[in-house]
């Protein structure tokens, strides 16, 4: 097997395999599905209003209304959020094992384990998520001085082009998938409850690129889509685009270990877990260790 990264292999196989699990496409489904509606909640009950005019408005660059809820409500809300994302973590480490260890091997060893992944796989992701929000903010402000991405006037909605929403998909998403792709590894060694560190070079920059090839491949035609469909159409096709992306990213985490594993120590990554297919036809719990 060729030591050179197969970008576009992984790329084009994080989709295909995140489709051939139905009952996983299920889950994330439902979960995403739930987080819109808690979203939806959480904005009525923050700022005391729900509409679609507000969302709209939102989305085109447009100032939210002031908080009208107390701080309890605000603590409350943001629990309900703490729980959901945990649950997305949970999610995440289901589709990492899936794509490097296939479907007989996405169970843990106990619920004990899969908790403690989980846990640790949403606490990593906060700080993840602040670096990369902080990252585009900055990327945003970029944008809007040198003109791309203009803001939106004083009271008015932003009316984004074609080449405003290409120019600024490509370059975000660019700069989020090379920060991601750093801390990869180490989620994707969460997932698989691992404690050996992944094998020869960590091909960053190659992963980094094909992050973005699954973000790009989907939200450059949604955002598109949004130049010329209504906003809750638009929507709806996010859902679906969202629940894809939710998918195929930690598949491809996990796809990566296993070429890795396969390259440079001679074994997939189902050997070194002591996976089988006897495995397959059981259903049993076996081959998780502790995260770390």
């Amino acid at each position: 097997m060729s030591e050179k990264f197969p970008v576009i292999s992984i790329a084009k196989q994080a989709y295909s395999q995140a489709l051939t699990y139905r009952k996983g496409l299920a889950y994330t489904a439902l979960l995403t599905m739930g987080l819109f509606a808690l979203g939806y909640g959480l904005i009525y009950a923050v700022f005391g209003s729900g509409t679609a005019e507000m969302l709209e408005v939102a989305s085109h660059g447009g100032k939210m209304p002031m908080p009208a809820a107390n701080g309890a409500t605000i603590l409350w809300a943001l629990l309900a959020l703490a729980i959901v994302f945990f649950f997305f973590s949970m999610i995440f480490n289901m589709w990492v094992r899936y794509g490097s260890l296939g479907e007989d091997g996405v169970a843990y060893s106990s619920t004990a384990t899969a908790l403690k992944a989980g846990f640790i796989t949403m606490v990593k992701f906060f700080f993840i998520g602040i670096l990369l929000v902080i990252v585009a903010g900055v990327v945003n402000a970029v944008l809007m001085i040198t003109g791309v991405m203009p803001p939106a006037p004083e009271g008015e909605m932003l009316v984004p082009t074609a080449s405003n929403v290409i120019l600024s998909t490509l370059v975000l998403y660019g700069v989020i998938s090379g920060i991601y792709s750093l801390f990869s590894s180490n989620l994707t060694q969460t997932a698989l409850g691992s404690d050996k560190e992944e094998v020869g070079p960590a091909h960053v920059a190659e992963f980094a690129v094909v992050l973005f090839l699954i973000n790009v491949v989907l939200l450059l035609p949604v955002g598109l889509l949004g130049l010329v469909l209504p906003f809750w159409l638009v929507w709806f096709v996010q859902c679906i685009a969202y629940v894809l992306l939710t998918a195929a990213i930690p598949v491809a985490h996990g796809l990566r270990y296993d070429w890795q594993r396969q390259v440079f120590a001679g074994e997939s990554a189902r050997d070194q877990f002591g996976i089988t297919e006897a495995e397959a036809l059981s259903s049993s719990d076996d081959g998780g260790e502790e995260p770390k």
